[in-house]
């Protein structure tokens, strides 16, 4: 499962690297936020213990791999294409209660309740990812950016979640 992210900075020259290292980390903690949100979710949906709950989350928030992988990079305004891996919560979930997935576990209601739930993990994330993503950091007025309202729409089978920003900051001189 995947969930495509397009990132715009507005602006024809040229950036402050600070700018997008704050932009991009800012998503990728809005996203794996909203991930452990989609984990406890689903987890309360299906029943698992509020200490499998807690080590799914904590999967989540120590996974040494970006949720965000940024597969394009556009000029003029700079754009970023990516994805953001929804499958991050199902790995988490799968490793830390993937020793009860045996063949008596298929057949439990548990299992048949989980099979409904994944599909429904992406839906969760993208619902909490707008307002995680409007907490992180510094508040708004503080960033060294500013942005619109995340957009959140569907294309097809995809969700995709889209942010609009330009930089605070004016460009240094050109010499």
């Amino acid at each position: 499962m995947t969930i495509r992210a397009f990132i715009t900075i507005e602006d024809e020259g040229s950036v402050d690297v600070f700018v997008v290292t704050d932009l991009l980390s800012d998503v990728e903690r809005a996203a794996r936020d909203a991930a452990v949100d989609a984990a406890r979710e689903v987890g309360a949906q299906i029943g698992l213990s509020p200490v499998a709950v807690d080590a799914i989350s904590d999967r989540l928030r120590n996974q040494p791999e970006s949720i965000l992988w940024i597969e394009e990079v556009s000029t003029g305004s700079k754009k970023f294409a990516g994805i953001i891996v929804t499958a991050f919560v199902s790995a988490a979930m799968q490793a830390t209660i993937g020793a009860s997935i045996e063949e008596g576990w298929k057949q439990t209601e548990a299992h048949k309740a989980i099979v409904e739930m994944v599909p429904k993990i992406e839906a969760y994330l993208v619902e909490n990812f707008a307002q995680h993503f409007s907490q992180h950091g510094p508040a708004p007025e503080q960033r060294r950016y500013e942005y619109v309202p995340v957009a959140i729409r569907r294309e097809g089978d995809d969700l995709v979640i889209e942010i609009r920003t330009r930089p605070r900051q004016l460009r240094p001189p050109v010499t």
